[in-house]
Formats: C-alpha cells, structure tokens, sequence
C-alpha cells in the first residue's frame, strides 16, 4: 500500500469518525437577548485591560441571545486563560435590569518574572533521557524569561547556556504594533555550538559521534515573525528566517549529506503558516478544535552553500466531552517535502516535534509523513483547588489538580524516497497502543504516563513533561 492510499485511508476514517460525533443545534427561536451595559475587570494588577479585552468574545453595548451568554462567558474565560498570563479567570454576569447585564471578570494573575536556572537534559525528549542514563548530555546556565512584559502580553527572553550545548540567545515575542491588537512581531536570535554530533541513523536510533571541539557543529539563528490577527482565534503568521550551519571536518567524512555535501549550509526562509484555535485550553485541551496549514520555502539559492526546496502541513484537533467526565480525542498531522534528497539535519519526520507515543527512543526520517492519534480520557479527580502552605503571596500558594486515566491509539507512515536500508521503520505503518495518566496544574505543568506497546519495541513506561512554548 503507497503512502497516498495510506493516506486517504487515515483522512476518511479521521471525518468519519468526528462526523459521527456533531450534535444537532438545536432551535432558538424565542430566545431572549441580553444587553450589555458595563464590563468590570478585577486583579489585574499589571495587565493592561486592553489586552484583556481583545480575548472576549463580546464588548460592553453587545446584545447576546440569553441562551448563549454561558457559551459566551466560558468562550472568553477560555481565550484569556490560553493567554498563559493568568491561573485563575472566572466570569459572571448579573442582571441590572430587565434584560440588561453587567459582567465581571475576576483574575487571579500569574508571577510573570523566571530566572530559570538551567540543569536540563539535552535529548530529544526527557523519555529518551530517562532511559540513555546518560549524565553528559546535561546543560546548565540562566534562562532569565520576563512574561507580560509592559503589561501588554509580551514575552522578552534571555538564554546563557553552557555544557553539552552551548547557547546565548534572545528573543522579544508578541510585541504589539498597533491599538487594536490585531498586528504583532516576533524576534529572535540564538547563537549554538556544541561538541557531541548525531551524525546519521541507525535501526531508527541517532548515532552520536563525541570530541573536545566545542565547534564540531554551529548553528546561528536569526527570525522575525509578523502576526496578523482580524479575528479572535484566527491568526496568519509570516516567518522570515536566516539559518546558518557548520561543521567540523570529521563529521563531514562521518556522513557527507550532513550539510548537503559540504562542511556549511546557509539559507533563507519564508513560512506562511494560517492558525485557527478553538480548544478549550491549548496546553491541556478536552473540547473544541484546531487547525493549521503552513507552506515554506526553505533557500532561495541567492547565497554560495544554499538549498531550495518547499514544505507542506496541515493539521487538524477534535476534541470531545462525549458523556460526563469522559473525553474523546483525535489528531491528523500530514507534511509534504519535495522529492529530494534533504541535508541530515534538516530531514526530521517524525521523532522531533512529532512522534507516535510508544516510539519516543526512536526517530524516522523521511520527505513525507501522516501521523494519527485518538485517544479517550476520563477525568479521575476532577481540577480541585488548594493553598500551598508558608507561601504568602497568592500567585504561588493558589493552585489546582487533576488526574485523568486515557487510553490510546496511534498510527503513522514515514515516505522516505531515499532509504537507506538500515532503518526499518521508514516506509512502514507503524502503530502504537497504550495506557496512562495525565496530571495537570498551575503554570500549565503537564505530566503524561504512559505504558505503551508497538511491534517493533515491544512494552515500555514513558514519562513525557509538556511544556508551554510561548
């Protein structure tokens, strides 16, 4: 079967299933209609309230039907709590009156300022950490991370990083360009070396090769970003990127496609990437949907040591409260790569920012891939609110649990035109089943458990830390 048939396979299984699913709307013919007549805002300390306002779903003098005013508020708690700049948001509504409202939002903010001391492990994921064992492939150093900056939601970023990797690197995202928060810019730049290089794959593993030259491979990163934001949950992205590469000669002779034949690579790329996010919450989400769609080019051939070639994506999240406390779930990520044979470090399918949970140790490189994911959960303790004791200052001491059982299925399908043999799951259906635990709180800290079983590694436990990349 060819990845095309393998393709529309997963694709109409993927809507069959989340047609299935659609409720019927139901009529509202003699709905009544509420007028807004005032909004208030308490606790918002630093955040300006205009940014607060641009994540409702309505605006004072709106009339909203009565029975949509629920759906509305939860609309907007949703939208602000997806800010990441708040723990708690709730909204209510009272009748001043007849017919006529005021809302009120209550936030508890968050503690916007980190000097994040760096000790982390360097793998591609803490899994694959947890079970190399391996003390050398540690970081340390200062991430110094100031969110809501200026009270406006912007993010300013500053990253000293020595060890295994070394990297100084800055970063000034969601920077607002105009009132209406519909236009924002994002920067940033990082400079990275380190002395220990994955030169190339075998039997799905990466191959390192090690050595006291802090040079052996150089990577610096330049980008700006324009946002544009006419509606509420839909945004267009413009990515303008600068990537440099280098490499020592050992890993040139280790494998000579690393940088396309030659010990550099440098290019330019462009990405127009259309965001529409409708989840309940990104970080953790139960209901709702998103959808994304990106086409990038990557080189224009205008510098010596370039290439050219263009990229493809989309992908699609439905998520369901099927019955009470009981959640559907259903992912489809597709990406195409033209036909060529890609450098080794640009050729990352699947084990990088995506993989099949079951095959976190492995990676499969490829031009093109389809990947699958469904998964039901059921919500053990439901999120329960407590107060962290000898902690004095609310943005700490205020915090919430909760733990939901799921279990899961996932596929995948790597193309990989240019296989080399030694690694058996290019070019194959790969399948995944399992069980586990999630566990979820304050400052959108996940915690994922799972025990899962493929054919090709058999029965593993994972433990997998979701992060909030913003």
């Amino acid at each position: 079967m060819n990845l095309v048939l393998k393709t529309n396979f997963l694709i109409l299984f993927f809507f069959l299933v989340i047609n299935a699913t659609k409720a019927v709307p139901q009529s509202t013919s003699d709905s009544k209609y509420f007028h807004i007549i005032e909004i208030v805002i308490k606790g918002n300390e630093k955040t300006k309230t205009d940014v607060i306002l641009r994540e409702l779903t309505f605006s004072n003098d709106d009339s909203i039907e009565s029975i949509d005013i629920n759906k509305r508020l939860k609309e907007s708690q949703y939208n602000l709590m997806n800010t990441h700049l708040f723990n708690f948001v709730t909204l209510s509504y009272i009748e001043l009156e007849p017919l006529k409202i005021r809302v009120t939002i209550l936030l508890q903010e968050r503690w916007y300022f980190f000097p994040y001391p760096i000790l982390e492990q360097a793998d591609r994921n803490f899994a694959t950490w947890l079970n190399s064992h391996n003390w050398e492939r540690i970081n340390i150093g200062l991430h110094l991370k100031q969110y809501n900056f200026r009270g406006r939601d912007e993010t300013v970023s500053i990253k000293f990083r020595k060890g295994y990797r070394e990297q100084y690197a800055f970063a000034y995202n969601n920077i607002h360009l105009d009132n209406t928060k519909k236009n924002l810019l994002n920067f940033e730049a990082s400079l990275f070396r380190q002395s220990e290089v994955a030169y190339k794959l075998y039997e799905n593993r990466l191959q390192y090769f090690s050595s006291s030259d802090k040079k052996m491979f150089v990577n610096n990163y330049l980008s700006v970003n324009y946002i544009y934001r006419p509606h509420i949950n839909n945004f267009h992205y413009f990515t303008f990127t600068y990537e440099y590469y280098k490499i020592a000669d050992t890993v040139l002779l280790l494998n000579d496609n690393y940088l396309n034949k030659s010990n550099v690579l440098t290019y330019f790329s462009f990405e127009y990437k259309f965001v529409q996010e409708n989840r309940d919450l990104a970080i953790f989400p139960l209901t709702g949907s998103y959808f994304d769609f990106s086409i990038k080019q990557n080189g224009f051939n205008l510098l010596k040591n370039s290439i050219s070639y263009y990229q493809i994506s989309l992908q699609y999240e439905y998520y369901k409260n099927i019955i009470k406390r009981h959640y559907w779930s259903s992912v489809l990520k597709i990406a195409k790569t033209k036909n060529i044979q890609l450098p080794f470090i640009l050729n990352n399918a699947l084990g990088y920012n995506y993989y099949l949970y079951g095959f976190e140790d492995f990676v499969i490189n490829g031009n093109d891939f389809v990947l699958y994911k469904t998964e039901w959960r059921y919500e053990m303790i439901k999120p329960r609110l407590f107060y962290i004791p000898y902690l004095n200052n609310e943005k700490f001491s205020k915090a919430f649990y909760s733990f939901y059982l799921h279990l899961f299925m996932n596929a995948g399908y790597v193309n990989n035109l240019y296989s080399t043999g030694y690694n058996k799951m290019e070019n194959n259906l790969l399948t995944s089943l399992g069980a586990g635990i999630d566990f979820f709180t304050y400052y959108d800290k996940v915690i994922r458990f799972d025990y899962s079983w493929n054919k090709y590694a058999g029965s593993n436990f994972f433990v997998t830390l979701v992060y909030n990349n913003k």
